[in-house]
């Protein structure tokens, strides 16, 4: 089923669908809708390219605690 059948799919069924069964629907989407927050075309591209480079072994990564100990190196300097 392709994401436009899907989208007509469950468009059809919110329309016709009873109270409670909306209610559900809501409270199990309830965090996405709220959000606010959409990544576009580019941004998936980019973390897709990413997450390439680390399967393939060429991008770099850092364990937690190096992470915050870069942060808090370049809080400093500011």
């Amino acid at each position: 089923m392709t994401k436009s059948e899907l989208r007509e799919k469950l468009h059809e069924y919110i329309n016709i669908a009873d109270d409670r069964h909306l209610e559900a629907i809501y409270i199990l989407l309830e965090k996405e809708i709220n959000s606010g927050y959409v990544l576009d075309e580019k941004i998936v591209q980019e973390l897709n390219r990413r997450e390439q480079e680390y399967l393939d072994g060429a991008g770099e990564s850092y364990a937690a605690e190096e992470s915050v100990e870069m942060i808090r190196k370049n809080l400093k300097k500011d």
